[in-house]
């Protein structure tokens, strides 16, 4: 399954789903593409992620993990190497 939004791949990574790869998106330079294996599993997710409630317990994740998936991928979108 391949990923844009910053927010929905934390979600996948703090739900215990492998990031394989990240793409450079070939229409838009500045935007990153995040590579999932699972894609059926992590369709589910994202259905979740986008269609439960804001309190449902599916959309639980540990903090600590959440910030620290975000500081992993944002260093990935702005690593120049």
């Amino acid at each position: 399954m391949r990923i844009t939004t910053l927010d929905k791949a934390v979600f996948l990574l703090c739900k215990g789903k492998e990031l394989t790869g990240v793409e450079e998106d070939k229409e838009k330079p500045n935007r990153k593409i995040f590579v999932f294996n699972d894609t059926e599993g992590c369709k589910e997710l994202i259905r979740q992620y986008d269609f439960a409630p804001k309190d449902s317990d599916v959309l639980l994740v540990n903090s600590k993990e959440y910030v620290y998936n975000l500081k992993k991928l944002k260093g990935i979108i702005y690593d120049k190497s």
